[in-house]
């Protein structure tokens, strides 16, 4: 086993599939994780564990993203998102709602380590 110590606002990086955990949180504080996986929307849709929905909430996050990078780098070589036609989002032009990615489902099991407690308390799922 390998100890990493962390600080708040410390970032770590490494594999998902490294099996991983963390102790309790101590106090109110929220503790964030954000995963990046990158594999093909055929290949989660045919392996899961999510849905095509999962799918393009994810995906209506990149037209956003490039449209900030073109407008913060007007003069480098520009991104062209090749998306296959049947998973490409539908977008709104209101950011703020294509930037809110909402969590109804914990997916717990062998694709995430952090399975609740029956101490836990219910996080609510409209957030």
């Amino acid at each position: 086993m390998i100890v990493v110590e962390m600080e708040p606002g410390d970032v770590l990086l490494h594999d998902v599939m490294v099996v991983h955990g963390s102790e309790q949180v101590e106090g109110k504080e929220l503790r964030r994780t954000i995963y990046y996986e990158f594999r093909a929307a055929e290949e989660i849709v045919e392996d899961g564990p999510w849905d095509r929905e999962w799918i393009e909430r994810r995906l209506r996050l990149i037209p956003p993203a490039l449209q900030h990078y073109r407008a913060t780098n007007p003069d480098k070589r520009q991104f062209q998102w090749q998306i296959t036609p049947e998973f490409k989002p539908a977008t709104t032009n209101d950011e703020a709602y294509e930037l809110k990615i909402a969590h109804t489902v914990h997916t717990g099991g062998s694709y995430c380590s952090s399975l609740p407690t029956p101490n836990d308390a219910t996080v609510p799922t409209d957030i």
